[in-house]
């Protein structure tokens, strides 16, 4: 019983001793407001920075002019807008999904066309990246040709028919050599779409 007491009193006194040392503590008052105040006209920028070093060298602050795009720059940006190039961004995106789909098929062949698709997309991505170095019509009569191998090895399911099919939309949609995707005409009191990049 006295060793009980003990481990009570001894308690006890941890507990006070607990709220006199860890009081609260003392934050300096109240919290000071961080959003920086208004002081000058809307129009100005702020003098927030993008970049660089805490000194401002080498950064620029919101707001800033930034000079206009480079010649080059902007007449690579309108070539990859160009049907070709544009064809070959998406068909990339198709046989990567048709590349998956090959590993799913349980047929010898599989492997060998995983590896030709391969090839294929690096080559419609070097194409999509410089539409001026690649040969867009070879590459049309290649993935033809992979097509109907694959067809004919058996190495098909239905979404990979699925993507043949939108591979075909596609070159009706953007034909080579147009200056700008195929429209079809909406349908008598329908709103009109315009067409998107991503079909």
């Amino acid at each position: 019983m006295n060793r009980n007491l003990l481990l009570g009193g001894a308690a006890v006194v941890g507990i006070f001793a607990a709220l006199i040392v860890f009081r609260s503590p003392n934050t300096g008052g109240a919290v000071p407001d961080v959003r920086p105040a208004v002081t000058a006209s809307p129009d100005e920028p702020s003098p927030t920075r993008l970049h660089g070093s805490a000194d401002g060298e080498g950064s620029r602050a919101v707001g800033d002019k930034v000079g206009p795009p480079r010649p080059e720059s902007v007449a690579m940006s309108e070539r990859r807008l160009q049907n070709d190039a544009m064809l070959v961004g998406m068909e990339s995106s198709a046989w990567t999904l048709i590349k998956r789909e090959i590993a799913r098929v349980d047929n010898p062949a599989s492997k060998a066309f995983m590896d030709e698709a391969s090839e294929l997309i690096r080559g419609l991505r070097d194409a999509r990246l410089s539409p001026d170095n690649a040969d867009v019509p070879a590459l049309q009569a290649r993935q033809k040709d992979i097509r109907d191998r694959m067809r004919t090895a058996g190495v098909t399911t239905g979404v990979i028919e699925e993507q043949f099919k939108r591979l075909d939309d596609l070159e009706k949609r953007y034909p080579l050599g147009a200056s700008g995707p195929v429209t079809t005409p909406a349908p008598a009191g329908a709103t009109p779409v315009p067409p998107s990049e991503n079909p």
